[in-house]
């Protein structure tokens, strides 16, 4: 695809208070873009990058984001044009961030993801859905296995004593597994790596750079350069 029409343009909000500007980064061939708040309320912030297809994923991700990128895919879905997922977190809620994995592989919309800063733990798997994979020059990844709080279940034996349950705190840990395959088999089918590659990465807490993520298939392009505008 034509780098060419990823393209954001600076973008000005005037409010009553006068102009609250956007700073904008530009690539060689499109642009990424960061809102900054100039005194005007973040919704309008989304509002107004909405309209120009832009979702700015930032931040932790938990219920509200997944809420947020969903609702968002929902409003472009009937657009017919592409639409461009800036992300720049460094992970959070598994569910959560498989809830954004499926809305953006199953929204319809075509997605263009771009790394700005990092995509790390979840964010790295958020990534995996776009149609198109694209990284800042200076961005990094970072894959890992997922955090995991055991629920410990005590019960009381025969004989009156309190003991672990040993069978529902495996059922426990099965849960955790179950998804931790659920995020292997996403690596290994959009990256073209096998299990093994994978696992160990993810064990290592395997950090890559732009061009590392590239050559182990985290991603389809660098971007080449970057200039701040405002």
């Amino acid at each position: 695809m034509n780098n060419a029409s990823v393209k954001i343009h600076p973008l000005t909000i005037t409010t009553n208070s006068g102009n609250a500007y956007y700073s904008i980064a530009y690539l060689k061939h499109g642009a990424i873009a960061h809102a900054r708040n100039g005194g005007i309320s973040m919704n309008k912030v989304h509002e107004r990058l909405l309209r120009s297809r832009i979702i700015v994923l930032n931040g932790n991700i938990d219920e509200r984001t997944a809420n947020y990128v969903a609702e968002a895919l929902l409003r472009l879905k009937h657009g017919g044009d592409e639409a461009t997922l800036y992300i720049k977190s460094s992970g959070g809620n598994v569910r959560d961030g498989l809830d954004i994995y499926d809305t953006v592989s199953m929204s319809g919309v075509p997605v263009v993801g771009v790394v700005v800063g990092s995509a790390n733990s979840m964010a790295s798997v958020v990534l995996q859905a776009c149609r198109l994979r694209m990284i800042a020059r200076h961005a990094e990844i970072v894959i890992h296995n997922s955090t995991a709080n055991i629920r410990i279940i005590s019960r009381m034996n025969e004989s009156g004593t309190v003991e672990l349950d040993q069978a529902r705190v495996i059922e426990n840990i099965d849960y955790v597994l179950q998804r931790l395959r659920r995020i292997y088999t996403i690596f290994t089918q959009r990256t073209g790596r096998s299990l093994a590659e994978i696992v160990a990465a993810m064990n290592a807490e395997r950090s890559f750079s732009a061009e590392e993520a590239v050559a182990f298939g985290l991603v389809d392009e660098v971007a080449d350069e970057m200039s701040a505008m405002v």
